[in-house]
Order: structure tokens, then sequence, then C-alpha cells
């Protein structure tokens, strides 16, 4: 009974790590990049250890485009996204919704324009998204990423 609780202990704690840190470095050639749920890695080997490193966060999910270092914001049509780095832990996420000339829309607030449309921007399902309403047609567009930390005021403005 006592071998078979610390192997499951042992199993259990190898497929966390592997859950941790799904990267295969098997692969890894130093030198090389690669991108990864929106992470820009760089491969590197020191004597037989291979391994990587944060370079920062990859708007386009592919080693095209621009490389955001920590802190920088990047701009779509309807979010305004941000690179987070702490060591060997990178975040790209949401930080605010746009709205249709290009200003910050936090999230919890609403918008109104003189032809009558309104934007809110809101979080549903670890989501952010942003309602678009007209007369016509309510429209909601949601990130491409969660909202990965929320933080409520005690005046109840939020921010991601």
């Amino acid at each position: 009974m006592r071998f078979s609780t610390i192997a499951l202990i042992f199993l259990s704690h190898f497929a966390i790590i592997g859950a941790i840190s799904p990267i295969n470095l098997e692969n890894c050639i130093p030198g090389s990049f690669f991108v990864e749920n929106y992470i820009k890695y760089e491969c590197f080997q020191s004597g037989t250890v291979k391994g990587y490193t944060i370079i920062g966060c990859q708007p386009s999910n592919d080693l095209t485009g621009v490389t955001l270092m920590q802190w920088e914001t990047h701009n779509e049509k309807w979010f305004k996204y941000h690179c987070v780095i702490d060591g060997r832990n990178a975040q790209y996420s949401v930080k605010a919704c746009l709205d249709p000339v290009g200003e910050v829309l936090p999230v919890g607030k609403s918008r109104s324009f003189p032809d009558g449309e309104t934007f809110t921007c809101f979080i549903e399902r670890n989501k952010v998204k942003l309602n678009h309403q007209t007369s016509e047609h309510n429209l909601n567009y949601h990130a491409i990423v969660p909202a990965n930390y929320v933080i409520v005021r005690p005046n109840g403005d939020v921010e991601i």
C-alpha cells in the first residue's frame, strides 16, 4: 500500500510538471526562436542542458511581426493588449477595450456617441468583450486571449 501511494504521488507530480511546461526541448535548436500561446521564446544550450528564455509577447502568435517587451502594449481594432513578463512566466493579455476612434474604454464602462451608437466593455466567461449597440443591431466582439486577472476597486471600477 505504501509503495503504491508513493508511486501515485511520484506520477502525479510529474504529470503536473508536464502540464505546466508543455514545451518540448528535444526539437529546440540553440539560437532558434519559437512562439507558443502568444509568447516568443529563444532556445539555448549550456553544456548538455537545453533550455529556453522568454523574449517577449508576439501579437501575431507566430514569428512574424513585432515582439512586445515587458509592459508594452499592442492595439487591435477593438482591444488593447499588454505583455507581462515575470522571470520564466509571461502573459499576453487584454488590458482594455477600444472604442471606434481608438480611445480606451475600461472594463465595466460604456460610451455613447452622437449617432446613437453605444459601446460597453465587459467580462463574460473570463473573456473581455465589447458590446456595440445601435438602433439596428447589437453585436459582441471578444478578445483573442482571456482576461488573466481582474481587480475590482472599492469604487466599483474593474482593472485587468
